[in-house]
């Protein structure tokens, strides 16, 4: 197997593996960034690989434990927010004391949008800059950084520049486009009212027909915009944009045509009382499906949302407010401290693991298939690959036959993204992972099948059809939930599909399975600097093959 030689790893003319170690300038004599040059003594690039990844976490640890860290992606991004939302800020405070913005100004800032939307090339070459490096030194400056970025930090600020850059300028004409446009009808208190919806200085009082009062932005604009944003980063998947969408709809309704710009912490506090009225399953059932949302909240006697229903709408409430705060729509994020407060001891869903016994009698259904209660190939596999890899449902339906892949010896199934398939989703970055194959898979026929599929071109199980809310993973689930626990008297709200990954997770924790490895394994994000920053090439599948095969049904 091929693998590309990370930048840290140098080669000699003789052979020889080098680690490269930057040392940052706090360390340097004459303060100054530079870099030693350590031998490994190998030719073996595997083993200068693993021995370079040890004495990086050693020398990371080191370098922590003296105060120097290096800057991360957060503390960019924060220091990028505060600059554009600061320049916004000086903007809107412009707008609303001089107008809005002329043509020659609003064409910069539209070829502003149009540079930023290009390579970053075209980005710096508009700014007028002779290189990035002005660019970023002067940022710096401005923003009260004093030490030297390193060559990776500066190519995210870089990024994080350009993509904020964008965001400010779109924000700043779609502000500017507000504040031309009227409501002509009659104003609750005869006066002119800024966005925000408070009387300003320079206000005077009017008749009710004189009044005219800043329209703002719709919440179904920006939610489509939000919505947009999100799905062109490919922030979520197609479930949790659904999800979003349906709370943006009912808070439209909730506020009945309010501009987001015009509501309040009051506004806030009578949508989260109204909303304690919500009745449950409101678009199903008989009582309320098709009633309006005013109806549905004066009925008596029906039963009402659950709290964690209510809270997840209030989840999607606060990331949109947000994200409008961050764009310069709105002030605060008026739902921020809203959410329903709840026993801690239910607040979360529980999923249990099996017990070895109840993973047993699942086993033994799947393979020998005593009472025929597994009437198809791809229930069989997607549960048994899940069961001895701790996998998500969605992770092991999507794999194709090409995911079966031999690694310095050791097979692997590979999650990721890759290949034909544009349906191919994954719950974060954390998730791209290679799992070596547990045994038990091996000797099932797991790499038989996979060749199979390969052959094909196809998915290792084509019969699954997927739909845009809940992938490819609907069938196998419901029937593992609804028909197979059933029939083996298994069936009880906290024991689900889910819980195979709980029940692998359970097991590697009591077999002493180090924490970073069982967290590979399982596709959740690594805590520290070390692993998230200087990481990125991950554990070797021999590292985390032992551990796999410490899930076990005895």
């Amino acid at each position: 197997m091929y693998l590309p030689e990370p930048n840290y790893l140098t080669l000699s003319r003789h052979g020889i593996y080098y680690l490269r170690i930057p040392i940052p300038i706090a360390f340097h004599p004459e303060v100054k960034a530079s870099d030693i040059k350590l031998s490994l003594r190998t030719k073996n690039k595997q083993l200068a690989l693993c021995l370079s990844t040890m004495l990086r976490l050693v020398v990371d640890n080191a370098f922590e434990e003296s105060g120097v860290i290096a800057m991360d992606y957060k503390s960019i991004r924060q220091h990028v927010s505060t600059h554009f939302r600061n320049r916004l800020s000086v903007f809107r405070d412009a707008v609303l004391t001089d107008g809005p913005i002329g043509a020659d100004r609003k064409a910069a800032l539209e070829a502003v949008i149009e540079a930023a939307k290009g390579n970053r090339e075209k980005f710096i070459n508009h700014s007028h800059l002779d290189d990035q490096q002005r660019l970023v030194s002067d940022f710096c400056e401005q923003e009260g950084i004093t030490d030297d970025l390193s060559g990776q930090e500066t190519d995210v600020l870089l990024s994080a520049y350009q993509a904020a850059y964008l965001q400010h300028a779109e924000a700043a004409l779609a502000f500017n486009a507000a504040q031309s446009v009227f409501d002509l009808q009659d104003g609750p208190h005869g006066r002119i009212a800024s966005p925000s919806g408070a009387l300003g200085a320079s206000s005077l009082p009017l008749s009710p027909s004189e009044a005219l009062e800043p329209v703002g932005d719709s919440l179904s604009v920006l939610a489509e915009r939000f919505l947009k944003e999100g799905e062109r980063g490919d922030l979520w998947e197609a479930k949790t944009v659904a999800e979003k969408r349906e709370a943006l709809a009912l808070l439209a309704e909730l506020l009945e045509g309010k501009s987001v710009q015009l509501i309040n912490k009051t506004d806030a506090r009578a949508i989260k009382e109204k909303m304690a009225r919500l009745p449950k399953n409101r678009n199903k059932s008989p009582r309320t499906k098709g009633l309006s949302l005013d109806a549905m909240l004066g009925l008596k006697d029906v039963p009402l949302a659950a709290v964690r229903t209510l809270n997840g709408y209030m989840s999607h409430f606060q990331s949109f407010f947000k994200w409008a705060m961050e764009q310069g729509y709105v002030e605060a994020n008026i739902f921020e401290g809203l959410r329903f407060k709840v026993n801690k001891r239910v607040a979360v869903a529980r999923k249990d693991a099996f017990s070895t016994e109840q993973l047993q009698t699942i086993y033994k259904h799947l393979t020998d298939n005593p009472d025929g209660l597994v009437k198809k190939d791809s229930h069989k596999w997607v549960s048994l690959i899940a069961m001895f890899t701790g996998a998500r449902l969605n992770e092991v339906v999507q794999l194709g036959g090409t995911d079966l892949q031999r690694h310095d010896g050791v097979w692997c199934l590979s999650f990721t993204t890759d290949g034909d398939d544009a349906n191919k989703r994954l719950k974060n970055e954390a998730s791209r992972r290679l799992v070596p194959v547990h045994s038990v898979l091996l000797e099932q026929g797991l790499q038989d099948i996979c060749e199979a599929a390969a052959k094909r071109h196809t998915r290792l199980f084509p019969d699954l059809r997927y739909e845009a809310q809940n992938g490819y993973g609907r069938n196998v689930g419901r029937w593992m939930n609804e028909s197979l626990l059933v029939k083996l008297g298994m069936k009880i709200p906290t024991l689900k599909f889910h819980s195979l990954r709980h029940s692998f997770n359970t097991q590697l924790a009591q077999k002493d399975c180090p924490e970073h490895l069982q967290k590979a394994i399982l596709g959740h994000s690594q805590s520290g600097m070390n692993y998230n920053t200087y990481f990125k090439e991950g554990f070797l599948p021999d590292q985390l093959m032992p551990q796999v095969n410490k899930f076990s049904l005895t």
